[in-house]
């Protein structure tokens, strides 16, 4: 398990990932990997529905390690990015940042506004409310995600990305606000694996403006 990191979620967007585990996995499958992540202390004790910085983000790296450990690297992958899929859809969704964009006039905006939008009130998230500083950058047609300091990567070393998790959340958050527009995430750069930054680089599909 990764040493503390001294980086804090608020407990309110840790729990959306404990939930989460929950719904992809089951009970038992969440139990088995925090028991693999030697985080036993959260079974049927998740993290309370609060806004204090009490989640370490070690703690998100070890539940990251405990998926790979019980499904593979490709099987961990995959539960890692449903779970950050539903964490939004069912936690980070109801913040007050993300929710204007069910507004009718955000659902006007061209699809370049609407993405624009989305990604920033997305790392507004992240950055004001959590120790992970999210930034966003337009390159060219597509979108960069920049994360200083991960979660998911912290204290690991990895020869490939690891922050499947993230990459699954910034998925599901396009699809909300672009109304299911299909957009391809991928970590191009993770601090895992000796980058800087871990850096998450997104494919709008058949990209056109109204």
């Amino acid at each position: 398990m990764p040493e503390s990191s001294g980086f804090y979620y608020p407990n309110r967007i840790a729990r959306s990932f404990f939930v989460a585990m929950d719904e992809v996995l089951g009970t038992q499958g969440s139990n088995s990997v925090l028991e693999a992540a030697g985080l036993n202390g959260y079974i049927n004790n998740y993290p309370p529905d609060n806004m204090d910085m009490q989640f370490d983000f070690a703690d998100l790296a070890a539940m990251n390690i405990g998926l790979e450990h019980l499904y593979g690297t490709r099987g961990g992958l995959g539960f890692a990015m449903s779970i950050g899929q539903v964490a939004f859809s069912n936690g980070l969704r109801q913040f007050g940042a993300m929710r204007g964009i069910a507004h009718p006039a955000f659902k006007s905006l061209p699809l370049d506004k609407q993405i624009d939008f989305g990604l920033r009130g997305l790392a507004s998230i992240f950055t004001n409310f959590s120790d992970q500083e999210t930034e966003i950058e337009a390159d060219g047609s597509d979108y960069l995600v920049r994360v200083d300091t991960s979660p998911f990567a912290w204290g690991r070393q990895s020869e490939r990305p690891v922050c499947h998790t993230l990459a699954g959340l910034i998925q599901e958050s396009l699809k909300y606000t672009t109304s299911e527009h299909t957009c391809f995430v991928r970590e191009t750069e993770c601090r895992a694996s000796g980058a800087e930054q871990c850096v998450f680089k997104i494919k709008i599909m058949n990209k056109v403006s109204k």
